[in-house]
């Protein structure tokens, strides 16, 4: 029993360290995404950031309800007129190239990220912010893990996988 708690604290360990970006102000490209880099740690120390100890820049999950965690953070553009969010890559692999889910102008100071757990949520017309379109649910059953992508204080989104249309599909969470 205690060889098996030994090696799952281990493995643990070894999982958080490789799911942990280094926030150290790194101003080289990020690997695969030529003129995005990681957030400089000045960048997010905003009070409201401190609670998370990722500093909501950075999310692990099972996205693509395949087994594999993977890494979602967030990647300034070099010039810094843009925040954008990133599938960094699966931890199976170390090859995986980042693939770029959405941008937002000058919003560093403002977004984050974290990680959604599968369940049933009302959505932004749902919950009577406007009223649902065609296109839009009251309601979402997410069956795998999403990625909520927020303004603190404001508007939230979910990025949720369609494994049919093989991207993230965008739901509208709150005004």
């Amino acid at each position: 029993m205690m060889r098996t708690v030994e090696k799952s604290v281990i493995v643990l360990l070894l999982l958080c360290f490789a799911i942990t970006p280094a926030f150290a102000g790194n101003s080289s490209d990020y690997p695969g995404a030529h003129g995005w880099r990681l957030p400089a740690k000045p960048e997010l120390d905003d009070s409201w950031r401190i609670s998370d100890g990722e500093r909501y820049a950075v999310v692990a999950g099972n996205f693509h309800d395949d087994g594999h965690i993977e890494k979602v953070g967030l990647l300034v553009s070099r010039d810094k007129k843009c925040l954008g969010l990133f599938l960094l890559g699966e931890n199976k692999t170390q090859n995986s190239r980042p693939i770029f889910i959405d941008c937002n102008p000058g919003a560093i100071d403002f977004m984050g990220i974290k990680k959604v757990s599968p369940g049933k949520y009302m959505t932004a017309c749902g919950k009577g912010y406007w009223e649902c379109d065609k296109n839009e649910s009251p309601e979402i059953e997410i069956k795998h893990d999403a990625i909520e992508y927020f303004k603190t204080e404001g508007a939230s989104s979910y990025f949720v996988w369609n494994r049919k249309n093989e991207s993230f599909d965008r739901i509208w969470m709150n005004d």
